[in-house]
């Protein structure tokens, strides 16, 4: 309604999504990597129930993280809000490394807090305290790493 971003979801490699996942009237995926599409229709799915029994899997994957994004939401606490997002997506899109856990993609500070319901300032300033805290560091690309010991 008001245009701000909100994040309802992470999909991967193989992962459905789209209208048929959401009731929400407004609705837009968002590419942080390079991605490939394919439109797979409900026939082809009862054509190749081997298929069709990948796709559920994956459907339950996409309802067991919206479940941990909604918890999060409901916590008040906003720190503890970001940093279970960054543990949530180190579980989905991070790439071990040799200190921690590396999230494959760039996000920027608002990226954050539009996923936290919170400000930019807000988020800077947790990830600056997460850093010094030594929970949290960057790479020479600015990609987050989350710190193996604080896991």
């Amino acid at each position: 309604e008001n245009n701000d971003e909100m994040l309802i979801g992470l999909v991967g490699a193989s992962m459905p999504f789209g209208c048929h996942l959401t009731a929400l009237n407004i609705y837009q995926a968002t590419a942080l990597s390079e991605v490939k599409l394919v439109s797979i229709s409900m026939s082809e799915l009862s054509a190749f129930p081997i298929f069709a029994q990948v796709i559920l899997n994956q459907y339950n994957r996409r309802l067991q993280q919206t479940e941990l994004l909604l918890a999060n939401f409901g916590r008040r606490n906003v720190e503890e809000r970001l940093w279970n997002l960054l543990c949530l997506l180190k579980e989905e899109i991070g790439e071990p490394v040799a200190e921690g856990t590396r999230l494959s993609v760039r996000l920027t500070h608002q990226d954050l807090a539009n996923a936290c319901s919170t400000s930019r300032v807000t988020v800077t300033r947790l990830l600056n305290k997460f850093r010094q805290d030594n929970r949290l560091i960057c790479d020479r690309h600015h990609h987050l790493i989350v710190v193996n010991s604080q896991l």
